[in-house]
């Protein structure tokens, strides 16, 4: 997607998840893990959009647009999420 991102309608729009289940789709995985190495955020293209889960609870699964992922991501690819990483101090309000 361009910089400038304009999303069309479809993009902007929540997948469809009815008749979707979770062990029918192609889950990607960070290679970056807790200690045991079996705490990982997972991440599938389903419905026209984006899920994401925690393996730990692979039952509950975020729906997200192609927008707002795209948003996301690009937040985080900026650091405006740094805050958050264990490596630095985590102030909760």
């Amino acid at each position: 997607m361009a910089d400038d991102a304009a999303y069309t309608d479809d993009e902007r729009r929540k997948p469809n998840l009815r008749g979707v289940f979770g062990v029918d789709l192609d889950w990607f995985r960070a290679e970056h893990s807790d200690d045991a190495g079996d705490t990982r955020i997972e991440v599938a293209f389903a419905g026209g959009g984006i899920v994401v889960r925690d393996s730990a609870k692979p039952s509950i699964m975020l729906r997200f647009s192609i927008a707002e992922f795209d948003i996301f991501a690009r937040a985080v690819q900026a650091g405006e999420f740094d805050r958050f990483l264990k490596s630095t101090t985590v102030q909760v309000p």
